[in-house]
């Protein structure tokens, strides 16, 4: 269920927001055990991350029909694990109530647990007690990690720095396996880490052609590079990362690895630039849809007033922007390009822009 979760600043006397996003009750498939899980909806950021015992207690937040507080001996949300007082807001009093239900539920599960497992012990001593399941689950929950549509190109363990500019020094950003993944449709390359019990994102972003692994000085097993907008957090931030691994062996394999991925992005690249220049007539048409900042180009015998339904088309990942009376600009690949604007056309549905360009002016080529 959506909410949006707060901790108790002890040391401010103050409630600070951890974040919204789905918070899921799951149960391990072996031990049975349940914890509660909470990430941020855009940075995958966990912001709670603890069992659920049988002696917590869900009080009302003073003042809100929609709100709970419950206190946490251990959440492992931040390394090391830490005594918590949090708060979960929800969007109405239905969707509060129905938590704390689920919440008690889980609780009277993990005490019935509890009561096997002790049950089973005292057999030892020739008990044979036997309990029905009050509650049975026939729903699974799907956990998801939003690394579905992707596929693992390299995955390896590692330990991950980030350069703090304030303080002029490096700062730990955890432990765990360092991952390249390719979307299954774009093939867009992204680089992700997550700490390995936290869950944590401590790296996320994608890997473009002009990035650059240089050697970190005094060490054959680590790796610096730049990362223009790095998404662990958010808002996303410029970084100065770097990682090492337990040899140089390792070291090596990733910097092969991540330069292989970069041939990969130009190789992928040079097909969508040999996409777009296949223009075989000496003018066509490209007409910019703002609502979906995609390239539609159409050949020349065609009256773009006249489209209706449009043809198949083809999304060349190409920026987009319209916002001036006086032309467009054209993004793609850190490349920039402008035309003053052809024909200002009104569809039905939207507004459409209309460029006649020659083979020999297509920008990116």
């Amino acid at each position: 269920m959506r909410a949006k979760l707060f901790r108790f600043d002890n040391g401010l006397n103050e409630w600070k927001d951890r974040g919204i996003g789905d918070v899921k009750f799951l149960q391990h498939k072996e031990t049975k055990k349940v914890r509660l899980v909470m990430r941020h909806d855009k940075t995958l950021k966990v912001c709670a991350h603890h069992h659920i015992s049988a002696e917590m207690r869900l009080q009302p937040n003073i003042g809100s029909d929609r709100s709970w507080v419950w206190k946490v001996a251990a959440d492992y949300t931040e390394e090391p694990p830490t005594a918590e007082t949090l708060s979960i807001r929800f969007a109405n009093s239905d969707n509060a109530n129905e938590f704390k239900h689920q919440f008690e539920l889980t609780q009277k599960m993990n005490r019935q647990s509890t009561a096997f497992s002790l049950a089973s012990a005292s057999e030892l001593h020739g008990g044979d007690p036997h309990f029905e399941p009050v509650i049975k689950l026939t729903e699974q929950v799907e956990v998801k990690t939003y690394e579905e549509d992707e596929d693992v190109l390299f995955k390896m363990r590692a330990k991950l720095f980030r350069f703090d500019n304030g303080l002029n020094e490096w700062k730990d950003r955890g432990i765990g396996d360092v991952k390249f993944l390719q979307h299954k449709e774009t093939k867009e390359v992204r680089l992700v880490m997550k700490r390995d019990k936290t869950l944590k994102v401590c790296a996320n972003h994608h890997i473009s052609a002009e990035m650059r692994l240089q050697p970190n000085i005094g060490s054959d097993r680590s790796w610096v590079w730049k990362v223009a907008a790095d998404y662990s957090e958010e808002p996303p931030t410029a970084e100065t990362l770097a990682i090492r691994f337990a040899n140089s062996d390792n070291a090596n394999e990733f910097k092969r690895q991540f330069e292989l991925t970069q041939k990969i992005i130009r190789q992928s690249t040079a097909r969508s630039l040999a996409s777009a220049s296949e223009l075989h007539d000496e003018d066509s048409f490209v007409i910019c849809t703002i609502d979906s900042n995609n390239l539609r180009r159409f050949p020349s015998s065609h009256d773009p007033l006249d489209i209706s339904p449009l043809p198949p088309t083809r999304d060349y990942r190409i920026w987009v922007d319209a916002s001036t009376d006086t032309g467009i600009g054209l993004l793609w690949n850190d490349r920039w390009a402008f035309w003053r604007t052809a024909t200002d056309l009104c569809g039905p549905l939207q507004t459409l822009f209309c460029l006649r360009l020659r083979r020999s002016n297509w920008p990116f080529v």
